[in-house]
């Protein structure tokens, strides 16, 4: 009996960076792209629209109109069994400790994502914290 696989939408304005994302996650059976969106806006037009709520949202901080913060929030209000992985190229400790106080589940940034996308993935499903590793130092 397969497990059921883990459903995600990618939430950044960069259409380059979901594709290369898309693609990576797409090569493991257990995930599911169920959407993407290039903003918070268009994410929650995407979820009221849909019918469905995903499993995981792989977020950027810093886009056009609604931030990243501001759209975590929101997520966390309206579908709290959500868990937000945010991936953005922002190292700074203080964007890390308000991404995790609002309720994001882990930390990575794209420099890392190529080794750490995947392992940050599977600790979440599995209810733990993930923080890049040039972050937890």
């Amino acid at each position: 009996m397969n497990p059921q696989p883990c459903r995600i939408v990618l939430v950044d304005d960069h259409v380059q960076l979901r594709r290369e994302v898309r693609r990576l996650l797409c090569e493991v059976e257990t995930f599911e792209i169920v959407g993407e969106a290039g903003s918070g806006f268009e994410l929650f037009a995407l979820l009221d629209s849909c019918g469905w709520v995903p499993d995981l949202v792989i977020l950027e901080l810093f886009m056009p109109a609604a931030s990243g913060i501001e759209t975590l929030q929101r997520i966390k209000e309206t579908y709290p069994g959500v868990k937000v992985l945010i991936l953005t190229r922002h190292e700074e400790e203080t964007y890390l400790r308000e991404a995790l106080s609002n309720g994001a589940e882990g930390y990575v940034v794209k420099e890392d994502a190529a080794e750490e996308l995947l392992p940050a993935i599977d600790e979440i499903r599995h209810g733990r914290e993930y923080i890049s590793s040039s972050l937890s130092r």
